[in-house]
């Protein structure tokens, strides 16, 4: 079996853990069932991403001492689109450029030809892991926040998944680099939407320190619309 294949077989399994979950089955509940295999598809995909660019990271030999979390892969029907892939049709990847932005690197397009595999090891992903910059999301799940939002309790829903994922699918990711030698020293924390953010800095206040990260300065970088800006960005992480 390939190093793909067995990439896959282990994010079957990660997938089947996280699916038994009882909060993914309230979510399911949100959503209507049709949404299930959905959710299972772009989980595999984007999950493969992240992963190969955290291989691009061993082989380069970089240390990751930026790193924002963020809520979770949009929500699309068809296709998908992810931080770590060039956005389907040649689409504005709008995450990556106010990222770009914020750190004070060139925006960037790329082939979309090419298998998004390939596009990783190309700019802006290349610059993005020299300077030791990280995007990872609490939620495994894309799901539609703008359908959940109309429904009766969608914060404490909401809350309550944050504080579910932040132990049984945040805490594996932090763990993994870890266990990888692939913190810095020094990390800067920072939280790209101001409800979880504050949720964790709030309820969870040691959370990345106990799960290895050896934090220098944490924040939340979303400002009064709820989301960051390029400017809030590089207040907390400095230009490259």
């Amino acid at each position: 079996m390939g190093a793909r294949e067995e990439f896959g077989a282990d994010f079957d399994a990660q997938w089947s853990r996280l699916a038994a979950h009882a909060a993914y089955e309230s979510i399911i509940a949100y959503h209507g069932k049709g949404v299930r295999q959905r959710c299972r598809e772009v989980f595999l995909a984007t999950q493969w991403l992240f992963e190969e660019n955290i291989r691009l990271y061993e082989e380069e030999g970089y240390k990751i001492s930026r790193l924002l979390v963020g809520e979770a892969p949009p929500w699309r029907e068809t296709d998908y689109s992810y931080f770590y892939r060039e956005m389907p049709g040649g689409r504005e990847n709008s995450w990556r450029n106010l990222v770009l932005k914020g750190l004070g690197l060139p925006p960037s397009s790329l082939d979309t030809r090419r298998d998004p595999l390939e596009n990783l090891s190309k700019p802006p992903y290349t610059g993005l892991r020299k300077y030791g910059f990280l995007l990872v999301d609490i939620f495994p799940f894309a799901f539609q926040f703008s359908e959940l939002k109309k429904k009766s309790q969608f914060k404490k829903f909401y809350l309550d998944l944050v504080d579910v994922f932040l132990h049984h699918f945040l805490s594996h990711k932090l763990a993994h680099l870890g266990e990888l030698g692939l913190w810095g020293s020094c990390v800067s924390v920072g939280y790209a939407l101001k409800v979880p953010g504050q949720r964790v800095m709030n309820h969870h206040p040691d959370y990345m320190r106990r799960h290895g990260v050896p934090v220098c300065q944490e924040a939340v970088v979303a400002t009064g619309s709820g989301f960051f800006t390029p400017a809030s960005l590089s207040e907390l992480f400095g230009k490259c």
